[in-house]
């Protein structure tokens, strides 16, 4: 695990309310009532980022770019650019590693797109520590074969965004592309959209899965494993926005 990775882990929760709670147990040993404070503190911040009421919310503050409209008109764009997320190390089902769910969501979208306007489409994603293969090669292999969707550039050497839309920008400039079409998550398009930006393309945003508009009923006040990983997604964005642009600065 890279340094990044591993801060990552520490600073998203669950990991950072786990730090934050055994340091108040320790605190308490000495100042009692700031230690029990510290302790009441995580537990409502975990209730809130695990319950689906709230962590909808979460997730709609940093889901700021609108869906692609139903008629939008596409004619300027002349390549579907398609992020990758991450995979399974085993799908035994598969007989093989396998594309996870945020991944495929995002094909998904990315293959009705093509039905709509037939653009050619890239794939962007390296290799992920101990799974065979590129998540780039196994993206242009399930539009392929189970989307029905050819693949005409495949970018798989990227290891996080920033490599994404710069190795991406490289493939399509070659090309003489300059406008595309960008799929991700909603939660992550602000970030993906500036960085391809930075390249000098043109970005037609189609952000994807993005966290729901619901009222109050009373199942989503009980907290959900679900509402949990939404809000580490909303959470990990503008993080990674303050690395990157620390890393940038230096």
């Amino acid at each position: 695990m890279t340094i990044y990775q591993t801060l990552k882990s520490l600073a998203l929760p669950p990991a950072s309310l786990c730090l934050v709670f055994f340091a108040a147990l320790i605190v308490s040993m000495r100042w009692r009532r700031l230690g029990y404070g510290l302790i009441w503190a995580v537990a409502v911040i975990f209730y809130l980022l695990a319950a689906p009421f709230s962590a909808n919310r979460i997730g709609r503050l940093v889901a700021t770019v609108p869906p692609l409209a139903a008629d939008a008109t596409l004619s300027n764009a002349k390549a579907i650019v398609v992020l990758s997320a991450g995979s399974y190390i085993n799908g035994p089902e598969y007989g093989g590693a396998m594309l996870d769910r945020t991944t495929l969501e995002r094909l998904r979208y990315a293959a009705h797109l093509y039905h709509r306007t037939p653009l050619p489409v890239l794939v962007s994603g390296g290799k992920q520590r101990g799974v065979p293969g590129t998540l780039a090669g196994s993206m242009k292999q399930a539009l392929e074969e189970d989307f029905d969707v050819p693949v005409t550039w495949v970018e798989d050497r990227s290891a996080d965004t920033i490599e994404n839309a710069r190795f991406s920008a490289e493939i399509l400039k070659s090309a003489g592309i300059t406008t595309i079409v960008l799929v991700t998550h909603a939660t992550h398009m602000p970030r993906a959209m500036a960085l391809f930006m930075a390249t000098g393309l043109t970005v037609i945003p189609a952000p994807t899965g993005f966290p729901q508009a619901i009222d109050i009923f009373p199942a989503d006040l009980i907290p959900r494993m679900a509402a949990l990983d939404q809000s580490q997604e909303a959470i990990y964005e503008p993080l990674a926005g303050l690395w990157h642009g620390l890393r940038h600065d230096t």
